[in-house]
């Protein structure tokens, strides 16, 4: 945008070089306005013009918003001293891409995008404030038809994962009641491990729900709940302590939280039911790290040091949650040297 002529008094300048201006800015796609020092009305070209429907000079700026059907976007009428040319007239201010609505005098509304500088002499004296203009009607509704859209489709995927976990939760109830009709133990325990499988991935779906998200859950915080709730609980049954720390935050995708918390409770399973034949105070201590690069899990328990054979085997169950992090989530998996058995899985916040 070409500045008025550096002058102390925009009237007194060069008629001719005035209207050299006055044609440069008649070409322009954009409205353009002029306000002399005072903020009188003393230029609008003719796209300007256009885009009001009104072309009224010497207009001060109280009456701006008046004189032009000036609105807000939430179609008030503009207060005067905040519309842009206003405060680059009285405040100096440079305001950028300012939105509001022009209510026409036929009847129709459009969405413009001004921007509005004072303009200055060579002394620093301000003479004068220019107001670019254009409809961005157009592409406001554009705009806004996708973030309508937007919105719409992030609801039904929240309602989605809330009908997930309600069903996962009515699968695992009824596996719970079928549990309890079985007279074989090994049958039993089948269902009882499936049944708190489907519930813990019940759990992400809630925690979406909860949270208003759908693609992502806070790992940091959903192995805390899972850990400190269901887990801590199933340990307390057994008399086994199970602390926690954990320290930070980050995200994971849904299916890695799943696969990560599923990869937990085996590993908490498997010391319940296989470390602690011959241990007095039977332990588990879990760590999780998230305040570097690397979330960090460290997992160790006091026992006999054996490993279950579902994490030891080649096919079963926890063996394939684990192998699973490790492709899944690029994670690095080891064994912890000492007494007991321990295992530390380290996972790239952006696997």
């Amino acid at each position: 945008m070409a500045n008025a002529p550096k002058q102390s008094n925009v009237e007194q300048t060069n008629p001719e070089l005035l209207s050299l201006f006055s044609a440069a800015y008649e070409q322009l796609s954009e409205g353009v306005i002029i306000a002399d020092a005072e903020g009188k009305l003393i230029f609008v070209n003719s796209r300007a013009a256009e885009l009001h429907g009104v072309k009224q000079l010497d207009v001060e700026p109280e009456d701006y918003s008046d004189v032009y059907q000036l609105l807000t976007m939430e179609g008030e009428p503009y207060p005067p001293t905040e519309l842009a040319l206003a405060r680059a007239v009285m405040k100096g201010e440079v305001v950028d891409e300012a939105l509001w609505k022009i209510q026409r005098p036929d009847g129709s509304e459009i969405i413009a995008l001004g921007t509005a500088k004072p303009v200055f002499d060579d002394r620093n004296r301000q003479i004068a404030s220019v107001l670019t203009i254009s409809d961005h009607t157009e592409a406001f509704n554009r705009q806004k038809k996708l973030s309508d859209d937007l919105n719409q489709s992030e609801a039904m995927l929240i309602e989605i994962n809330h009908r997930v976990k309600n069903n996962l939760q009515i699968v695992a109830s009824l596996l719970n009641i079928e549990a309890d009709r079985v007279d074989d133990p090994t049958t039993r325990k089948s269902l009882d491990d499936l049944s708190r499988r489907i519930e813990i991935i019940a759990d992400v779906n809630r925690r979406l729900y909860v949270s208003g998200l759908h693609r992502e859950v806070d790992i940091v915080q959903h192995l805390k709940t899972l850990i400190e709730g269901s887990l801590a609980k199933l340990a307390g049954h057994s008399s086994i302590q199970l602390t926690l720390e954990a320290e930070g935050s980050a995200t994971l995708a849904v299916d890695k939280t799943i696969s990560l918390s599923l990869a937990m409770n085996e590993l908490v399973l498997n010391s319940i039911r296989h470390a602690f034949a011959n241990t007095e105070a039977p332990r588990i201590n879990i760590s999780i790290n998230a305040l570097s690069d690397l979330i960090e899990i460290d997992y160790l328990d006091n026992g006999s040091g054996k490993i279950h054979e579902d994490v030891s085997t080649e096919t079963g169950f926890g063996t394939l949650l684990l192998s699973g992090l490790q492709s899944q989530l690029n994670a690095h998996i080891e064994e912890t040297a000492g007494s007991g058995f321990g295992i530390t899985i380290l996972i790239p916040r952006k696997p």
